[in-house]
């Protein structure tokens, strides 16, 4: 791996991503990039307020953590490169797929940033999907709430909220389009 000039990376974790599987690898990757003598300062309990001396973020969660990101640091405009970590991983899979974690450092390193489009719904952000309707309801019971291991928590809602579920009307506007139909 070579070293990039000049940076300083800030890796954020989310601890319990991943039924706590994540905390391992951010350090996996913290001891990659001191062996490629690039500075970088880990966050694993607590986040900085800002990133101000730092050129880079990395990620290490999924895409529950990804989403509290763009939300608590709106407008932020450094690179970010998201290593898989939590129970759903999409966004990280669009981007690398099944590279190992050495192949997705390299990329990271090396690789010229490119800036994405994000989506907002309800005043939050949103980067690769948003849920609405039955998945929103989902969301929304799920939202706050201590997980259990794994899937279930995931699971248990589903079920609650099929049980429950009343179809409601979707009234999309986009642009100079507007929509309202009844829908799941």
């Amino acid at each position: 791996m070579e070293p990039a000039a000049e940076r300083n990376i800030a890796i954020l974790c989310n601890a319990l991503a991943g039924v706590g599987a994540a905390l391992p690898m951010a350090k996996k990757i913290a001891n990659a990039l001191l062996a490629a003598n690039v500075q970088h300062m880990s966050f694993y309990e607590t986040w900085p307020e800002q990133f101000v001396g730092f050129s880079d973020i990395f990620i290490k969660g999924g895409d529950g953590t990804l989403n509290y990101l763009i939300n608590r640091y709106p407008g932020i405009h450094l690179p970010l490169v998201i290593f898989k970590g939590g129970t759903g991983n999409d966004f990280h899979w669009l981007l690398y797929g099944d590279l190992t974690l050495e192949e997705q450092l390299q990329i990271a390193l090396n690789a010229k940033p490119k800036p994405i489009d994000i989506g907002k719904c309800n005043e939050r952000y949103f980067i690769n999907g948003l849920g609405i309707g039955f998945e929103g309801a989902i969301a929304k019971d799920l939202y706050g709430k201590k997980k259990r291991p794994g899937k279930t928590s995931f699971f248990i809602s589903i079920l609650k909220i099929y049980l429950l579920f009343v179809l409601d009307i979707l009234r999309l506007n986009l642009l100079k389009e507007f929509f309202k139909e009844k829908c799941f």
